[in-house]
């Protein structure tokens, strides 16, 4: 364990990488009988409800402070053996996220070495389906990689649309992806009946606009099966603790590493890209 001062603050720089070897990163019984789970929160208790709703607010306001001072901080004064060497970064926003959820990160990235990539959003933001996600960060991915390899930095929603395109085509995942950083994996954990709520909206707006849902989707896709990463493909597991969008039960994923801060401003939070950058700079 290695401790460096960056930007008037004490960070944690942790070295353990994980390496896929075909393992289960999930297994299936981590992740929710997807429909059913959601559906729950609508049968929140009356009583309860204030309670979710007083912690996705404080998450969010605590995501907006966290948003102005990543303002006030550069990734410059990381040592030089964090910087990249010019390979492309795909970031994938989590739900109802943007291209401005990861303003920062992307700042940070290119700051030192990297080539920060946004996975475009047809739709203005990242509500549609989980499929047609997938197909993007593939497309995205295949285009930018030019020969070489990409690396992928996916947020919340992301990491399921990123888990699915794994489930669907390991061996594209493994020809153009060699990292790949999970920020608040939504597995494990109980997923706040506000956001479910929200999440519910989306994917009723799905079914009207496009014929199908998520939950469609990830059904055909045998996801409860379990996720395996490809071998070779290098992976990072980040997340808050018990924040207002996910309260994690016994049993945490083992990979996980956590960090202070809320699960709405993990895009942003400068200690998750101290530890991008540590497992990024690890794997060249």
């Amino acid at each position: 364990m290695k401790e460096a001062p960056v930007a008037g603050r004490q960070t944690t720089f942790n070295r353990s990488l994980e390496n896929g070897d075909g393992r289960l990163l999930v297994k299936g019984e981590s992740l929710p009988q997807i429909r059913q789970k959601v559906a729950q929160s609508f049968r929140v208790s009356p009583f309860d409800f204030p309670f979710h709703f007083g912690n996705y607010l404080a998450d969010t306001i605590g995501a907006g402070f966290e948003f102005v001072e990543a303002g006030l901080i550069s990734s410059r004064s990381l040592p030089e053996q964090l910087h990249g060497r010019g390979e492309s970064v795909i970031m994938e926003t989590g739900l109802l996220g943007s291209e401005l959820f990861y303003m920062h990160m992307g700042r940070w990235l290119a700051g030192i070495g990297y080539q920060p990539v946004y996975a475009k959003h047809p739709y203005g933001s990242n509500w549609e389906l989980i499929r047609m996600r997938a197909q993007v960060l593939l497309e995205t991915s295949e285009r930018e990689a030019g020969g070489a390899k990409v690396k992928w930095i996916v947020w919340s929603k992301g990491t399921l649309t990123a888990l699915a395109a794994i489930k669907q085509n390991p061996e594209k995942v493994c020809q153009l992806v060699d990292d790949i950083a999970f920020l608040g994996i939504p597995l494990e954990c109980e997923v706040n009946a506000v956001v479910r709520q929200i999440y519910m909206i989306t994917q009723r707006l799905n079914k009207a606009i496009f014929g199908e849902d998520d939950f469609d989707f990830l059904e055909q896709l045998e996801f409860s099966d379990g996720i395996k990463i490809p071998e070779g493909v290098r992976f990072l597991v980040i997340d808050s603790v018990n924040n207002g969008v996910s309260t994690f039960a016994n049993g945490q994923n083992p990979h996980t590493q956590f960090v202070r801060g809320t699960h709405s401003g993990l895009g942003f939070n400068f200690a998750v890209f101290c530890k991008i950058a540590e497992s990024f700079a690890q794997a060249a």
